[in-house]
Formats: structure tokens, C-alpha cells, sequence
């Protein structure tokens, strides 16, 4: 039998993809001979009683429930983790923290930045541990891009652009955004339509043959499409320059994300389709053997490495979650804050927000921040 320093006891609500997820993580990280908590996988809940028994089996649960207010008043669960639909976010946060616990969330953090204000209100009286959670934050190669921009590798960072092809993405594409380049402070958006004026969304694309493979493939259809943001510019910390875009009919890209850094010394590039390896090109060659370099983020000296297979071997999105979900079991034995924190989740739906409504009344929106 295995010990650890100390263990820490689980209750987590909901089952589909993020709670799969977050449960193999919790399954993985009780195997780690150097971890200093021990994760105890104690309930699930599910409001199915016959699909949360079944899920609790398939997924390592040691029992469930059906109501997640039941573990409020369980002495031996010290975190509720929320992966159910996003709408019941804030309710099941609040009154966990309430009650003392610590809490993990996933993306995105609520409905509404009003939701997750109030989130954010409890977790700060509280004095809880709290973690807005946001894998794609902990890919190694996205935390090297980070500590390159903090160490001026490409100089002083003067663009930010990301490209994805998921209107889901959006939340995380501005989580990535604050990440590496600082806060927001202006948006400006334009909407699909905008771009249908001329009667071709997508090079060789008519619009009814859009509008058509859209609606077949089940995602948003013809008149949501139009009121969605496709592309953003925004102004970030320190003079940065964001341009976001959204393919909407980016067939055969579903969930990609693409990520380019421009400084004054060099460029950074990073792809969801290649996701540990990072391009940089940086001027110190010599005239004529100038160019960028293939760079591979699974070494040892690169972050969040003690999370993923042994070097050389490739990391795949499950790690994200092993390594998000060890920093956040970490932080709670040293009680130091991390990131993404709910604060985070806040300031990514104010972001969201403003690109809704600049696309809505076609203006630039300012974004303010409360304290």
C-alpha cells in the first residue's frame, strides 16, 4: 500500500467528458511515487442514480450520490469538483465554499461574469483554494511560450494572434491570451456577417453550401452563425496587439488552436496539431542561415515535465489534465494561490462579454475590471 503525506478526499459532480477527464487524473496521480497528496477518489454524483452507479464503477469512484448537497455536510470530502453543465456552476461553487471546501471548476467558469463575480466574491471570504480549470494552460510547450515571453527571448512582445476553430474555444483562446500577453483592455469585434457580404464565407465556398455543411454537421446554424464574433483585434498590457479569429467552416479543424508571438527579436508559434513542439525564430544566426527552429517542450528542464511520460515521449492532451489537476492538489498543501483561479475565470467572461456586445452594436468596448 502506498502513503502519502498527506491525502485529500474528493466529491465530484457530473460524469461526461470533464468529469472522465478529471477522474483519470485523480486515478493517475495516486501512482506518482514522488507526490506529496494523495488524491482520494470518494464520491461521484449524478442525478441518474442508475448512470451515476454505473459511471462511479466505470471511473473508479469508491461510491455516489444524486444529490451534490449531500456532500456539504460530509466530513470526509475536502473538494467538490465541478464538471456539470456550466449553468450549475455557480450555485454548487458558492454553497461548497460555504461550507469550507475547496473547489475546482471547469471551463468555463459560469454562465455569466455576474455568476462568476459572485463565485469570486465566496472564494475570497472563503480562503479556500479555488481553480477555474483551463488544460490547455498546462501544456508545456503553452508554459515555455510563457516563460520565453517573461525572459524578452523574442524581445519585447509586440503581437499576439490566435486562430480557432471552435466557437467553444473562445473562453479558452482569451484564458490563453491573458496568459501570456497580460489584461485585456479594449475589444473590437466584427460578426459573421460582416464577412458574407460578398457572398463567399470561405475561399470556393458559396454561402448557401456554408450555411448547408453547417447545419449537417449539427454545430451552429445559419442565423446563430451570424450573430457570432468571428474575428477580434484587442489591445493588451503594454501595447500588445491581439487579433483572434474563428473559422467556423474549418472542416476537418475541430478544436484546433493556433498561437503566434511576434516581439521586436523574433516569433514564437505554437499549434494544437503538433501541440509539443514550438517554432521560434530568433535573428542571433548568422546572414544566410536565418530561419526558425522545431523546438520539442517534453524535456526535463521544460515545465510541468514530472507530469508526463519520460522524456523524448509524446504528451498528449490527458497529461494537460494530470499536470492542471496536480497544481491544483499542490496549492492546496502549501495553501498558495494558482492559476487559472476563479479571479481568472472572472476576467475571461468580462473579456467574452465585451466581444459579444462590440460584435452586437459594432463598437469598441471597453473592459473594466472590479476589484
Amino acid at each position: 500500500m502506498k502513503y502519502f503525506k498527506k491525502k485529500v478526499r474528493i466529491g465530484l459532480v457530473g460524469y461526461q467528458w470533464a468529469g472522465t477527464m478529471h477522474s483519470r487524473a485523480y486515478r493517475e496521480l495516486a501512482s506518482y511515487e514522488d507526490a506529496a497528496m494523495g488524491p482520494v477518489m470518494q464520491t461521484l454524483v449524478g442525478r441518474n442514480e442508475e448512470h451515476a452507479k454505473l459511471a462511479a464503477v466505470r471511473l473508479g469512484w469508491m461510491s455516489y450520490e444524486t444529490n451534490w448537497r449531500r456532500l456539504l455536510i460530509r466530513d470526509d470530502i475536502d473538494i467538490i469538483d465541478i464538471a456539470s453543465p456550466t449553468a450549475s456552476h455557480a450555485e454548487i461553487a458558492i454553497a461548497a465554499l460555504e461550507a469550507g471546501k475547496h473547489v475546482i471548476s471547469a471551463h468555463p467558469l459560469a454562465l455569466h461574469s455576474a455568476d462568476a463575480a459572485r463565485m469570486l466574491a465566496a472564494a475570497r471570504k472563503s480562503q479556500c483554494i479555488h481553480m477555474a480549470a483551463n488544460h490547455l494552460l498546462y501544456v508545456p510547450a503553452i508554459r515555455v511560450m510563457k516563460q520565453w515571453v517573461e525572459e524578452r527571448t523574442i524581445g519585447e512582445l509586440r503581437s499576439l494572434q490566435i486562430h480557432y476553430s471552435d466557437d467553444s474555444l473562445l473562453g479558452q483562446a482569451v484564458g490563453i491570451g491573458r496568459y501570456l500577453a497580460g489584461e485585456f483592455g479594449r475589444v473590437t469585434a466584427a460578426a459573421l456577417s460582416e464577412y458574407g457580404k460578398e457572398g463567399s464565407w470561405q475561399a470556393g465556398v458559396s454561402e448557401e453550401r456554408a450555411r448547408a455543411a453547417d447545419t449537417a454537421s449539427n454545430r451552429l446554424t445559419a442565423s446563430a452563425a451570424e450573430q457570432q464574433p468571428q474575428a477580434f483585434l484587442a489591445s493588451l498590457e503594454g501595447g500588445v496587439a491581439g487579433i483572434f479569429c474563428y473559422a467556423p467552416y474549418s472542416c476537418g479543424g475541430r478544436r484546433g488552436i493556433r498561437i503566434e508571438l511576434g516581439g521586436t527579436q523574433g516569433m514564437i508559434r505554437w499549434s494544437m496539431d503538433n501541440m509539443n513542439q514550438l517554432k521560434l525564430y530568433a535573428p542571433e544566426q548568422s546572414h544566410g542561415k536565418r530561419g526558425s527552429r522545431s523546438i520539442r517542450c517534453t524535456a526535463e528542464e521544460h515545465p510541468q515535465a514530472s507530469y508526463c511520460w519520460p522524456l523524448g515521449q509524446t504528451i498528449g492532451t490527458e497529461h494537460t489534465f494530470y499536470s492542471m489537476i496536480g497544481a491544483f492538489l499542490q496549492s492546496i498543501l502549501t495553501g498558495k494561490e494558482l492559476t487559472p483561479s476563479f479571479e481568472d475565470g472572472y476576467r475571461n467572461l468580462l473579456v467574452r462579454e465585451a466581444v459579444y456586445t462590440s460584435a452586437a452594436e459594432d463598437r469598441p468596448v471597453d473592459i473594466l475590471y472590479s476589484k
